[in-house]
């Protein structure tokens, strides 16, 4: 049977279970629900009780929302009978007996208080009544005006009760058990003339008439100075009594007023840790980083340790069991609060906290201080001769935190949080994370029995896969796999398989990933919130600046700001940095799942594609950045329509491709290839995301750009990777033109490959398209592609007549860098045929013009092939140096293919002197660079040459 609870923060148990509501907005529905428990309560007035006026344009869907993931929550609670919330119109039933919500048992207990007759019975059905209450109604705040409206009635019943309550126990000769109990009451609502009445009886009755007095004195001034009232008659007259000590004041049996009592102050010894898991499992090195560092044997000045970690990692549960492992160590009383920093409408004030460790002193009634100051020095003060542990979970700050550290150095305080806390502090900082493969097995084992997990250990090993090794996790699917013995582990690993669900599965009585993550979530400013739902969305291996910054479409500070918030968060950490110096950061796998949720229900699908297409397009013009200063603006890059993107800020020039003014663009290349082989993966998720998007144009323009790159770096599995999704992209777009450039691009593949065949074959097929499509630069560059392969089948007559017609077509497009290139192959072709100075004209000509355009990848190839040149007229010390200079632009540019190929021709330089030994060294160095499983044409050229010094 459900209960509801509305007097003090509102909660849900079902037979005596509680049912977790992680929003503070779904528990204040279902306190309102409950108030109007068996009567309609309309969506509008709903939105009138949870916001200020005008409400939010979303307030009617959040309500729907809220409302359908409280029907969700109860309904695992009601498995043999419907949930007993209907929807009428657009209106909202609570059914439920009256009796089951506290408020409507005060009702009746009050009422019953009330009765004439036995004045004891009377007297303990209001003690019953008042002890329902565990705090203000619905749980209100400071702020909540329109709830604290509704709850404005039940308040008023409560001080009246307490008023009805406090005339028994007067009546009674109780005067001692309850005089504090008034006195505080009285302090905190001056506008009720009951409690002013029943103070001064009480204390007059119990010795102390001085401050009876005082406190009418008081209240007098008060009344006049903020009302402009008098005390009422009756006051004025039991004042006047009070005066002159009239005897028929104390109206109780004789011998029951006593002298006020000097007693002095005696402390208890507070012990209020929660229990401690009896299936820890794991942590050992932390557990003993913990007890040595809160123990008596570690002399540091201040002892605060402060253990931070992402959400679910076990943070509470290792300060508890360090707490009870240290409860000798303290004998003096261990404190523990549960501050929960990480929602901030839950936050528990300083102020409060302080009153409950000062009560857990016997610090009670008048003697407890008003101000938070005063507080927490007599907290300083009673803590100062004694050694006390004190735990302050979920703690959301230092200036939280400050006030609750006591000041000796013979007590301890250990502290935990998701941020990462205690740095103003001076305390010692434990970061915790995941759990190890082999730890998370052990919990598992812990949890369901160390025979069912020997017994599936591939199965066991998947599921602490899929639950990232989160402690939380793990206890979630141990706690279900426990409760449900028939099950196997497969099974649950089964369930936990598909991603769409997955969180739905990590969800277990009060145990709930979900919610877990969603009070840090909600804890964080919208920027961030939004980044970490376009992270999820976009689901790439890290989380850039750079790509933070397009998918919020802002500018670099915004971006980082953001991301950092997240990381204090602990939603995210560091992995690394990049190469403009900013970190790296990558998501919990939990967390991105989370975020993918909330992004789909946050935002329209248009959103997220545009935020994904500006990443996309970021990448590509980055991409192209490092594309045009290897190998400069042209030669075989075929150029689409997408439109480039760039940070908020920068002004990409007229017609530009690119935009060179931002500093993180410049940051980011700073040095050559470095940004490629940082965002390799990244790259390629790019590459296969914008497909899955039918975002064609950037995955070929993007193919097509890194290509080259993947080449470079001898990453040939990658490469056919990307080529194939870039195919197949095109090809379901019905884009001729981005296929044909991606064929040019896989026959390059395959004269790396060593397979010309196949390569001339995709070529002329490309030219013939593009012809077709009458792309006459695009043509003009297969020709002399075409041509390259033809000069490897031994065709070169062939391969001239193509490198003309290239020639021919090109020399009036502008394109500098596609000359270079034709006239590089020509002159190959020449020196193929032994035609040494038409080598020479062509290959000087193309090195000229290389270094016009700035391509140092071509300026290196031109150089090594005059080398060659140089070799071939017999002057090999000359072709040395030619080689050499060729190599340092290849080391520079961390162009392994081009390295390779100069210290293969060093290498023949040096068997043509002789030195067999330098030849070796430097053949072998180079075979090296290139290795493949399946050997590369160059490869092969290296492998004959090395067989040949040998």
């Amino acid at each position: 049977m459900l209960d509801v609870l509305v007097l003090g923060p509102v909660e849900a148990r079902y037979q005596g279970t509680v049912v977790p509501f992680a929003r503070r907005h779904q528990r204040l529905i279902l306190g309102v629900l409950a108030l109007e428990c068996n009567r309609e309560v309309s969506c509008d007035r709903l939105i009138g009780l949870l916001w200020e006026q005008p409400a939010p344009r979303q307030a009617r869907a959040a309500v729907q929302s809220r409302m359908s993931e409280i029907r969700s929550t109860l309904a695992q609670y009601h498995e043999d009978e419907p949930v007993p919330i209907v929807s009428r119109g657009n209106s909202y039933v609570l059914q439920l007996d009256p009796e089951r919500v506290d408020a409507h048992r005060f009702r009746t207990l009050t009422a019953a208080g009330r009765l004439p007759g036995d004045d004891e019975q009377a007297r303990h059905n209001l003690r019953t009544a008042l002890a329902l209450w565990r705090g203000p109604a619905l749980g209100t705040r400071p702020g909540d005006a329109p709830l604290s409206a509704l709850c404005q009635q039940l308040e008023a019943a409560r001080l009246t009760a307490w008023e009805d309550l406090f005339d028994l126990e007067l009546l009674l000769g109780r005067h001692h058990e309850v005089v504090d109990e008034i006195v505080e009451l009285a302090a905190r609502h001056r506008t009720r003339d009951r409690l002013m009445e029943h103070m001064m009886l009480a204390l007059h009755r119990v010795g102390r008439s001085s401050e009876a007095l005082q406190g009418y004195d008081r209240w007098r001034r008060w009344l006049d100075a903020e009302l402009g009232a008098l005390p009422r008659p009756d006051l004025q007259r039991l004042h006047v009594s009070i005066l002159n000590n009239d005897p028929g004041l104390l109206a109780v049996p004789a011998g029951a007023a006593e002298e006020a009592s000097d007693v002095p102050f005696s402390a208890a010894v507070p012990r209020t840790l929660p229990p401690a898991l009896i299936d820890f499992s794991g942590r050992s090195e932390q557990l003993a980083t913990l007890t040595a560092a809160l123990s008596a044997q570690d002399h540091r000045p201040t002892r605060v340790v402060a253990v931070s970690g992402p959400p679910g990692v076990g943070k509470t549960a290792l300060a508890l069991q360090a707490a009870h492992a240290l409860r000798d160590e303290f004998p003096d009383g261990q404190l523990y609060a549960n501050l929960r920093g990480t929602d901030p409408e839950e936050a528990v004030p300083p102020f409060d906290a302080l009153g409950r460790f000062l009560r857990g002193f016997n610090v009670e009634g008048q003697a407890l201080p008003g101000t938070l100051d005063e507080r927490a020095e007599l907290f300083r003060d009673i803590l100062a001769t004694r050694k006390v542990l004190v735990v302050l979970d979920d703690a959301a700050s230092d200036d939280q935190l400050l006030p609750l550290l006591p000041g000796s150095i013979e007590c301890a305080v250990l502290v935990t949080g998701r941020a990462r806390l205690g740095t103003t502090l001076g305390a010692r900082t434990v970061a915790l994370d995941l759990l190890a493969p082999d730890q998370a097995l052990d919990l598992l084992s812990c949890i369901v029995g160390a025979e069912r997990v020997a017994a599936e250990p591939r199965a066991s090993a998947r599921l602490a896969r899929l639950c990232g090794y989160l402690p939380l996790a793990i206890r979630v699917v141990g706690a279900r796999l426990a409760a449900k013995p028939h099950w196997t582990i497969e099974k649950m690993a089964a369930l936990c398989a598909d991603e769409q669900s997955r969180l739905d599965q990590l969800a277990y009585q009060h145990l709930d990933v979900r919610s877990s993550i969603a009070l840090s979530y909600e804890g964080l400013p919208e920027e961030a919130r939004r980044l970490m739902r376009l992270l999820g969305d976009v689901d790439l291996p890290d989380a850039t600046v750079w790509i933070s910054t397009a998918l919020l479409g802002r500018d670099v500070d915004t971006a980082w700001l953001a991301l950092e918030n997240l990381f204090d968060a602990n939603l995210i950490d560091v992995s690394g940095r990049d190469t403009a110096g900013y970190p790296r950061y990558r998501m919990h796998d939990l967390v991105r799942l989370f975020a993918k949720e909330r992004a789909a229900a946050e935002h329209p699908p248009a959103d997220l594609a545009a935020a994904r297409s500006r990443a996309y397009r970021f990448c590509l013009t980055l991409a192209e950045r490092e594309y045009l200063r290897l190998f400069g603006d042209g030669g075989h890059r075929v150029r689409g329509d997408t439109p480039r993107w760039t940070p908020v800020g920068v002004r990409a020039g007229s017609g530009a491709r690119w935009s060179p003014g931002q500093d993180l663009v410049g940051e980011l290349l700073a040095k050559p290839m470095r940004w490629f082989d940082h965002e390799r993966p990244t790259v390629i998720a790019m590459i296969q995301k914008a497909a899955r998007d039918e975002l064609a144009g950037v995955c070929w323009e993007l193919t097509s750009a890194v290509a080259p790159m993947f080449q470079m770096r001898r990453d040939f599995w990658d490469l056919e990777s990307i080529l194939w999704v870039a195919q197949r992209a095109t090809e379901a777009a019905g884009d001729a033109r981005g296929r044909t450039a991606v064929l040019c691009r896989i026959a390059l593949n395959h004269v790396d490959r060593s397979q010309p065949d196949a390569a001339l074959r995709l070529l002329t097929e490309a030219a013939g398209t593009f012809a077709t499509l009458a792309d006459t630069h695009a043509y003009a560059t297969t020709l002399s592609l075409l041509a390259t392969v033809e000069r490897f089948l031994d065709r070169n007559d062939d391969a001239l007549v193509h490198y003309t017609e290239s020639m021919q077509l090109l020399r009036t497009s502008g394109d500098e860098v596609a000359v270079a290139w034709v006239l590089r192959g020509m002159g190959q072709a020449h020196l193929d045929a032994k035609d040494l100075p038409q080598a020479r004209e062509h290959l000087e000509e193309a090195l000229r013009r290389f270094r016009a355009a700035g391509s140092q990848q071509g300026e290196a190839t031109a150089l090594f092939w005059l080398a060659r040149l140089v070799f071939a007229e017999g002057r090999p010390e000359e072709a040395l140096t030619g080689f050499e200079q060729a190599l340092q632009i290849a080391r520079h540019l961390t162009d392994r293919p081009g390295e390779a190929q100069c210290l293969r021709g060093i290498g023949l330089v040096h068997r043509a002197l002789g030195d067999t030994v330098q030849a070796r060294a430097a053949l072998t160095r180079a075979l090296d660079l290139v290795r493949q499983p399946r050997a590369t044409l160059l490869e092969s050229h290296i492998r004959r040459t090395l067989d040949d010094v040998e």
